[in-house]
């Protein structure tokens, strides 16, 4: 809403107790993340009134390369790759929840890219059974970090 910073959006009650349980990791590591940003799309509508209001929004976070990410293990990653200045692919969520195993990162500064995949802590059994059937389907080389460690080296 940095350009409409002067202008008042309405958003509903039930809209806002969404937003608020929907998103409620992605607002916590914003508001404790100087560097991050918190991206908004959304559809809105002006009243009879002139009064303008948020009908749906989505939020995404990102670091301050305005690359995305959903965890700080995630972010730690994504600063390691950026660092060693090595080319990637963000793996995105869209509409996969997150209870299914997505590749993190594609390293593409190899002659075979490699997926990368992180572990939370606190991810089922269920998930990690599907992670390991997701590594042995994909044809890509692949690196684990499962977060209860610590993160492993990257491929060279």
């Amino acid at each position: 809403m940095k350009h409409l910073a002067d202008t008042p959006l309405m958003v509903s009650e039930d809209l806002h107790q969404r937003l608020l349980k929907r998103f409620k990791y992605e607002l916590t590591l914003w508001s404790s993340m100087d560097s991050s940003h918190l991206i908004a799309i959304a559809t809105f509508n002006v009243s009879r009134v002139n009064v303008p209001s948020i009908e749906e929004i989505s939020l995404m976070l990102v670091d301050e390369n305005w690359i995305p990410f959903e965890s700080i293990d995630e972010k730690m990653l994504i600063n390691t790759l950026t660092t060693q200045k090595r080319r990637f692919i963000k793996g995105m969520r869209y509409n996969l929840p997150p209870t299914h195993p997505l590749a993190s990162i594609v390293i593409t500064d190899r002659p075979e890219p490699i997926a990368l995949y992180i572990t939370l802590p606190d991810v089922s059994d269920l998930y990690r059974k599907k992670l390991k059937e997701l590594i042995v389907a994909s044809h890509l080389q692949t690196w684990e970090w499962d977060t209860r460690h610590n993160m492993p080296n990257l491929p060279l």
